[in-house]
């Protein structure tokens, strides 16, 4: 400005300001005051300010400026955005608020107090800072208190009871009065001190602790001392004492509860009637013709003809001291106790408990009050909201956070969208939407820390395996609910349902490997709802959980096993076969003994047969049979010594054998044996006499019964697949009638080739590999009648 010659002149300069309006200067010098347009300096006025007082500029929307007296030294000021118009003046002695309309400081904040700075937030808060005395925070100027002991020093603040009566606020207080408001002004307060005098027991404060309107536009005062009805400017007492709680029953009739007994009250001249109660009463309430007592010990429901039950079976919570009764317009009676909460009673039974548990601020509950869907409750922690048609609605909650200047709620009353709030700090009245209109919920994170190290702030997080430890830190801005902020959050990817918490961090103390979602956002009191945050964090699996990794264990546990497999199945093996060898040779040895059984059985056939031809004295048939026996002795005996021996050899000792029994049984048969010329006999191996013992079975047992025809015994050879078959026909009697005539003959000698041949099959089986069968078919004629036996024996070979 030394540049500007016109400025120059000036000298030292005091003070200068901007017009927002206009972009002009203002300039302060000693006491005059200078305006500079960018072009030429005008001079605007000339005062002389007594000495400590300061000037201070305010200009309205039409760029008119005037000047004005702070009170104290200024230490700054504020000024509405975008004007020049002042709003605070913060001084040595506190922060005073001006109002442009009148031109007048109004409110004064933090007096004694040396405020540097003040600002308002979005939420309408206001925010003083002081020097060395910290920061100020005033939640809103909507919230209105009257105290009345700033009006009188003879008053004091507490307010114990509020209704409306002839279009005024009454509160209760002490000292026998009533304060009487009106638009906000208070006026001068009903006093019924002089009845003191005439009072038994005078007390001192003689508070006014219940009010109550009449259906029939009469006021009920409930003091210390006396009971008032108030009937315009008519009062009409009755020294009934001390009054707790009055309940009106019907027109003529009110219910009046006192720390002795409580008393059926006539209106007329407030006489007492007759005594419902013959106890200390802390509250009462009339409801469906029944009278609801509070005690310090509980609930009590008293019929007309004083009848009484005891409420406090019903549970715990209606066992304590009551301090207010209420009902809805649903009929649910609704009971606030001094320690657990609020208690709905309807129908005989509690319906519905209020407490710290599900969002009350307090469980001493002092007062209620019911407007329309809601119950407002006051607590010793502030005004709570309750829904009464959705209990699931958060509790919204008023204290010392929104500007309340306590946060003990003595009495509610509510006039339309006032609300009413008596405290020991004065009578208290605001507009909800005042407050809640401008609230706002702002979510911020603070910090995330992974493995105890605080990371920098972003949207995604690769992590590995070894940082699966997280926390979140956090915070919701709305300075209106204070503490009272709910916060709701996720995880996707561990688990999808919504959780709710207070605090203001969140910890995953040891996450499995995956990709999650982390999903956060804030509500405040008042219900609005933040902006919501979201992180995603991918952990790594560590290598013991990739893919590669169980493959490799797969194929090393599979390598392992097979070589643990193979050599366990080459011991199994090598035991199995040194078991088998055993077996075999046990087998063989027990297959040779009954073959070695068989020989004797043989011997014992053929020697019956000589003996027979030596008894008939037939000596050249007898001389034969034993040259032919001997012949099959020495085969027989030849043979035994084998395990195998040809087809062919098998043949030709069969047709021996026959030959010989031919001639026993005298030439009653004949036999014939076949060979397919596929069968190569001299090839084939089979067991020794594997074929004699049938071949004998078809003589004794078929052709020794047959009475009529001619015998015939039929041995064919042949190969089908591998398998060498024999077959074995007779046409004997059968096997049915050869039993029969068995059974009525003297046994001769018992018969075991058949049976021995059998075991033998049976344990040539379990030698080898393969498994010879025996069928044995039993034949018929063309009427159906037995015609013989036929034996089908199948050797693999």
């Amino acid at each position: 400005l030394n540049d500007i010659p016109a400025l120059r002149t000036l000298g030292n300069l005091s003070s200068m300001v901007v017009d927002h309006y206009k972009k002009d200067i203002f300039i302060m010098n000693n006491q005059d005051m200078y305006r500079w347009d960018g072009i030429n300096l005008s001079y605007l006025k000339k005062r002389v300010y007594p000495p400590g007082e300061w000037l201070l500029n305010n200009m309205d929307q039409d760029g008119r400026t005037s000047g004005i007296y702070a009170p104290a030294t200024v230490l700054s000021e504020n000024r509405y955005p975008g004007s020049y118009r002042l709003h605070f003046a913060n001084t040595v002695d506190g922060s005073y608020a001006f109002d442009t309309s009148s031109n007048k400081f109004t409110d004064h904040f933090l007096p004694g107090r040396k405020v540097s700075n003040s600002f308002i937030d979005t939420e309408q808060n206001t925010w003083f800072s002081t020097l060395g005395e910290g920061i100020y925070k005033m939640p809103s100027k909507g919230i209105k208190t009257i105290n009345p002991a700033k009006q009188n020093t003879q008053y004091e603040p507490q307010i114990y009871s509020i209704t409306k009566f002839e279009d005024h606020i009454i509160a209760g207080m002490n000292n026998s009065k009533a304060m009487v408001v009106n638009d906000g002004q208070t006026l001068e307060p009903y006093d019924y001190s002089a009845y003191l005098s005439r009072a038994q027991n005078s007390r001192t404060y003689n508070r006014l602790s219940t009010l109550k309107l009449l259906s029939t536009g009469d006021l009920i005062l409930g003091f210390d001392n006396f009971l008032v009805k108030q009937s315009g400017s008519t009062s009409t007492l009755n020294f009934i004492e001390p009054i707790k709680t009055v309940c009106e029953i019907d027109k003529e009739h009110i219910l009046v509860g006192t720390s002795r007994f409580a008393f059926k009250v006539n209106l007329k001249g407030l006489e007492i009637i007759d005594t419902i109660w013959r106890e200390r009463c802390t509250n009462v309430f009339v409801h469906d013709q029944k009278y609801y007592i509070g005690t310090l010990t509980g609930l009590y429901e008293v019929n007309e003809d004083k009848r009484f039950k005891y409420l406090g079976d019903l549970g715990p919570s209606l066992q304590r001291r009551i301090n207010d009764i209420t009902a809805d317009t649903n009929g649910i009676i609704w009971v606030a106790t001094n320690d657990e909460g609020v208690v709905g009673y309807q129908h005989g039974k509690i319906i519905r408990v209020i407490n710290d548990k599900n969002g009350l601020s307090s469980n001493i509950c002092k007062t209620l009050f019911v407007k329309d869907q809601y119950l407002w409750i006051g607590t010793n922690k502030g005004l709570n909201k309750v829904s009464l048609h959705d209990d699931i609605k958060p509790i919204l909650k008023y204290s010392v956070a929104d500007g309340l200047p306590s946060d003990i709620i003595n009495a509610v009353y509510i006039d339309d969208d006032l609300i009413w709030l008596g405290t020991p700090a004065g009578l208290v009245y605001f507009k909800e939407k005042d407050i809640t209109n401008k609230s706002i919920c702002k979510l911020v994170l603070l910090g995330v820390t992974i493995a105890d190290s605080l990371m920098p702030l972003r949207n995604d997080y690769d992590l590995s395996h070894l940082e699966n430890s997280i926390r979140i830190e956090f915070s919701g801005i709305s300075f209106k609910s204070g503490k009272e902020i709910i916060y709701y959050y996720n995880l996707e990817g561990l688990d999808s349902e919504w959780r709710e918490t207070s605090e203001n961090t969140i910890d995953y103390s040891s996450l499995p490997p995956g990709d999650y979602t982390f999903n956060l956002y804030a509500q405040n009191k008042y219900g609005v709802k933040s902006n919501a945050v979201q992180l995603h964090f991918s952990i790594a699996k560590p290598f013991w959980q990739r893919w590669w990794f169980y493959l490799l264990v797969l194929l090393t546990v599979a390598t392992i096993t097979a070589i643990i497999v193979n050599h366990l199945n080459k011991k199994n093996r090598a035991r199995i076969e040194e078991k088998r060898m055993f077996q075999n040779q046990f087998a063989i040895l027990e297959q040779q003994a009954l073959q070695a059984q068989m020989n004797p059985h043989f011997i014992f056939n053929c020697l019956s047969s000589i003996q027979q031809y030596i008894l008939t004295n037939d000596r050249q048939k007898a001389n034969q049979y034993l040259t032919d026996f001997s012949s099959l002795i020495r085969q027989t005996l030849d043979n035994s010594g084998k395990r195998t021996i040809s087809l062919a050899d098998e043949i030709n000792y069969l047709d021996r054998y026959l030959q010989m029994e031919q001639m026993r049984f005298g030439d009653s048969f004949s036999f014939g044996i076949s060979v397919h010329p596929d069968v190569q006999i001299n090839v084939i191996q089979i067991p020794a006499m594997l074929f004699q013992p049938f071949v004998e079975n078809a003589l004794r047992h078929g052709i020794r019964y047959k009475q009529e025809g001619f015998g015939k015994v039929l041995l064919y050879f042949s190969v089908d697949a591998g398998v060498l078959l024999c077959s074995v026909k007779d046409n004997g009697v059968g096997r049915q009638k050869a039993a029969e005539y068995k059974s009525h003959q003297p046994i001769e000698y018992q018969s075991k080739g058949v049976e021995l041949t059998s075991k033998r099959i049976e344990l040539l089986n379990k030698i080898n590999e393969y498994a010879i069968s025996v069928q044995i078919i039993d034949l018929l004629d063309e009427q159906g009648q037995p015609s013989g036996t036929e034996v089908i024996i199948k050797i693999p070979v």
